[in-house]
């Protein structure tokens, strides 16, 4: 297995999740056990695992609330520092036991899409067979959940990141793109489409297939930072490696209008003249180093 980067996505994910759980709820109005929850989720949500666990962990007075929360203390479980095995097991049992009560629902959806993460990244050892297999029983279950929809995202990082040739890479993206029917939300799609084409430039293969999988994950929009400035300043490149200047200058151009105080904006003003002035050579798309838009947990 190639090494591969784990950037943090879970602020992004706990904002996700909590606006589907109150949007779906008919108790969504002010309650004190959904001011509770909400308070667990924004403890979450800033990395203040400890505090929200503290929260989650006491039974609530309303049933209808009582899986969110069950999913609250295992995310939370998952996430304390520092990360036990019987933290580690204990997460795991409850995201099982969610999944047996109801695997189709957004909770149900969600506690299998983090049961596994726990067997792809966080078990000694970790089982990237059996992580796959939960993944692509989410993506094929069509639930349409958003949360499910990032096991998408990860079968392509597991695959691209196997120690094997470029032609076998770019077999498996082929295999892979047979996932996209399956995706029916913003978050699902830009997910798989930046893991596939940020996986394959990590890789140092800089292929039409990258080059279409970035454009597929910007124009669905992307709302982390981070992960804006790789898909922009690779779109870039890309763009010059295959002599597309022009489409070059928006990506380059976006990026410099966004971020005028990113480390990178006067390396991109220099390759956007050089652009101009007609003395681009072509080179490898270059990216920032902090890797593909990779999962919710902390590590």
């Amino acid at each position: 297995m190639i090494p591969r980067p784990l950037p943090k996505l879970h602020s992004l994910l706990v904002l996700t999740l909590t606006g589907i759980l109150t949007a779906g709820s008919a108790l969504g109005e002010a309650t004190e056990d959904r001011e509770q929850l909400d308070q667990a989720w924004d403890h979450s949500a800033f990395f203040l695992f400890n505090d929200a666990n503290e929260i989650f962990s006491k039974p609530l007075a309303t049933p209808e609330f009582e899986r969110e929360r069950k999913l609250g203390e295992a995310i939370t479980r998952l996430n304390r520092q520092p990360r036990t095995k019987g933290n580690l097991d204990g997460a795991l049992a409850q995201f099982n036991e969610l999944i047996e009560e109801n695997p189709t629902d957004h909770i149900g959806a969600s506690a299998k899409y983090y049961a596994g993460r726990i067997w792809e990244m966080f078990l000694d050892p970790i089982d990237l067979k059996k992580a796959r297999s939960i993944y692509l029983e989410l993506v094929e279950a069509n639930l349409g959940h958003a949360i499910g929809e990032l096991a998408a995202g990860q079968i392509a990082l597991i695959d691209i990141y196997q120690d094997i040739t470029e032609a076998e890479a770019l077999e498996r993206v082929k295999e892979l793109e047979k996932l996209e029917s399956y995706l029916q939300t913003p978050l699902g799609r830009r997910h798989f489409h930046s893991s596939v084409g940020l996986s394959l430039i990590d890789r140092k293969i800089n292929t039409r297939e990258a080059l279409r999988h970035l454009v597929a994950a910007e124009a669905i929009g992307i709302e982390r930072r981070q992960l804006e400035i790789e898909v922009l300043i690779a779109l870039g490149e890309l763009n010059i490696l295959f002599d597309q200047p022009s489409e070059a200058l928006l990506y380059f151009e976006k990026y410099l209008t966004k971020y005028r105080r990113d480390v990178r904006h006067y390396e991109i003003t220099q390759r956007v003249n050089e652009i101009r002035a007609g003395k681009t050579e072509t080179s490898p798309a270059q990216v920032p180093d902090t890797g593909p838009d990779t999962i919710p947990t902390e590590s």
